[in-house]
């Protein structure tokens, strides 16, 4: 079965570690159609509070139009990202959009926050990605959890 193009939403914490670069590699060679996005770095020399304001409304704007949400399992509690990924989860569910938690072989536990909001928990990189997503193009609008550990 052929999976459409999907459009999919990057949470913040896939920034460092080149881990963004990886997810994309791996999704193009297994010929995975898909538009990746992410809200792009403010300008620098912003406030706290512009920033904050610039990363609420992009995200929900570009989610809004994304199939789900990807997450990284263990850059949750890095102090930058803890706060912004809250706010993505909470605007995944808002939106009714499928999360979909990244599980690195090197992380160990994943936070109980990400483990009750997610509809998959995949290894991350696996093929069990490929069907976290091809279940997020086919998904109704009925929350469906499922755990896949390969």
């Amino acid at each position: 079965m052929e999976v459409p193009s999907l459009q999919l939403y990057l949470s913040c914490n896939f920034q460092d570690l080149g881990r963004k670069e990886v997810l994309l590699d791996y999704l193009a060679t297994k010929n995975f159609a898909f538009t990746a996005v992410t809200v792009p770095a403010p300008p620098s020399d912003w406030r706290k509070k512009e920033k904050q304001h610039y990363f609420r409304v992009n995200a929900k704007d570009l989610m809004s139009t994304s199939a789900c949400y990807l997450v990284m399992a263990d850059r949750y509690h890095h102090s930058s990202y803890q706060c912004w990924v809250d706010r993505e989860i909470g605007s995944a569910l808002f939106l009714d959009k499928p999360i979909i938690v990244l599980q690195p072989w090197s992380c160990w536990s994943i936070d109980r926050n990400l483990r009750d909001q997610a509809d998959y928990i995949v290894n991350f990189p696996s093929e069990s990605i490929i069907s976290a997503l091809t279940g997020c193009s086919q998904r109704d609008s009925t929350k469906q959890r499922l755990v896949s550990y390969g």
